[in-house]
């Protein structure tokens, strides 16, 4: 198994080294001119001299092969570049916005989790139509409502209508728990239909039928059986949601004011302001890889039965 670990391992080089050409290009290749940009919030008439000037002091000089190339050196280095708007180095302004939106994630993650095995397993449990019904059509309206109508509507009533939250937070944890609640009702809907999956397969295995004829009672069922068969698999589920979720704080930062990584992404795509963007989807692509290559590892580690899918058997 350790072999196969280090050759998992060994795969990341090369795996986030694909990962920072894909993000440099398609920053690099989006349609709108920085230069033009920059010179216009500065107040300077562009010459072909001038522009040319511009253009090497931000970087932007050259083929789109030597950006990058003098790009990816410099981030080895621990340089992420300079904020073409502001000027400020990149890295401290990605590192300032990063734990509040990591807050965040982890909040709606938390919330999530228990709110999709508890969807999860009362639908594989319930005996009645009506109740299986029910539930497939709350997750469904879960899964097809837009994020962002779901945040706008959270945000009228529970901000507008009843006062409960304010309209626009100021980064305090009394203005955290309605966009994590938001962020988690749009990802606990389908992780509830995998957990439900799963838990139906351990109900429909031999063990789980011996351990009901040998008389284990529903809270034993589910303690014993349910619960570790279902849960533990899940691990890599819960790794890609964490992922989808650090990834979706964009746009629920932007309408409820959280003073997070949402609120410079968006900026920065107004402002085309390239370093900042290259390096925040350089940031985000790592994080994803080294969370769910843990998750793959934990799990394997805690269910041998997932470790041949996984091309870790020793």
């Amino acid at each position: 198994m350790r072999a196969a670990i280090w050759q998992r391992l060994l795969w990341l080089p090369p795996l986030l080294l694909a990962m920072s050409m894909l993000a440099f290009a398609l920053v690099a290749l989006a349609p709108g001119d920085p230069v033009a940009l920059e010179a216009m919030r500065a107040g300077i008439v562009l010459t072909p001299e001038n522009a040319a000037a511009l253009r090497q002091q931000l970087g932007l000089d050259g083929t789109l092969a030597e950006r990058y190339w003098r790009w990816l050196q410099a981030v080895l280095q621990g340089d992420w570049g300079h904020s073409i708007a502001s000027g400020r180095p990149v890295g401290p302004k990605i590192m300032a916005h990063f734990g509040p939106s990591l807050l965040l994630a982890l909040s709606a993650l938390a919330l999530a989790m228990p709110l999709a095995v508890g969807l999860g397993l009362a639908a594989a449990l319930a005996r009645s139509p009506w109740a299986a019904a029910s539930w497939r059509v709350l997750t469904l309206l879960l899964v097809a409502l837009p994020g962002f109508w779901l945040a706008l509507l959270a945000l009228h009533f529970f901000a507008v209508q009843w006062g409960w939250v304010r309209v626009l937070g100021q980064g305090e944890l009394r203005d955290l728990w309605l966009p994590a609640a938001v962020l988690a009702l749009g990802v606990a809907a389908p992780a509830s239909r995998l957990i439900r999956e799963r838990a139906l397969q351990v109900m429909s295995a031999a063990p789980f039928k011996l351990a009901l004829a040998q008389g284990l009672g529903p809270a034993q069922l589910l303690l014993t059986r349910i619960l570790p068969g279902t849960l533990v698999p899940s691990i890599t589920l819960w790794a890609h949601t964490f992922g989808v979720l650090l990834g979706g704080v964009v746009i629920a930062e932007h309408i409820f004011g959280w003073p997070g990584l949402g609120r410079l992404v968006l900026e920065a795509i107004a402002e085309r302001d390239f370093p900042v963007l290259q390096a925040y989807l350089l940031a985000m692509g790592v994080v994803y890889v080294l969370v769910n290559l843990v998750a793959d590892l934990l799990a394997a580690a805690l269910d041998p039965r997932l470790r041949a899918s996984l091309g870790l058997q020793p």
